[in-house]
């Protein structure tokens, strides 16, 4: 079967999969911070549902600290576990104000995933449709 339709049948965007283990190989480090309730053990098991936790490496959850996006302190600390800084981090989010307002004020590269009409009217420095072209970005292609 198909990444993309493995993707879709257990509710990851389509494509993910695949985009994050491309990522992987040409040596990216890849996490997520998420504005959760769920617990981090609860969090792992969905994304490791869909194939996805196997590219993580960094995972930081709200519910499990108590701090939420776009809080300056959440980025900071996914900064520290990453042990790398500034514009070399590429925050990719699909909401303005928690994601690419809250990285952008931490000082990082920020690419916003549009959904349908949406856009940050210049505020992220990427703007992508489909993740096919967040890869392409990244790749330099």
């Amino acid at each position: 079967m198909p990444t993309q339709d493995l993707d879709t049948r257990r509710g990851s965007s389509p494509g993910t999969q695949q985009a994050l283990r491309t990522l992987a190989e040409a040596g990216y480090r890849l996490g997520i911070i998420a504005n959760t309730a769920w617990p981090g053990f609860c969090m792992d098991r969905a994304f490791a549902g869909v194939g996805l936790l196997p590219f993580l490496s960094i995972r930081i959850y709200s519910g499990d600290i108590g701090i939420a996006k776009p809080d300056p302190a959440i980025f900071h600390l996914a900064q520290r576990a990453g042990g790398l800084e500034g514009k070399r981090i590429l925050y990719v989010g699909n909401d303005v104000e928690a994601d690419i307002q809250g990285a952008a004020a931490v000082g990082w590269s920020t690419a916003f995933r549009r959904a349908g009409h949406a856009t940050t009217d210049g505020l992220a420095d990427v703007e992508f449709d489909d993740i096919s072209e967040l890869v392409r970005f990244c790749l330099g292609q």
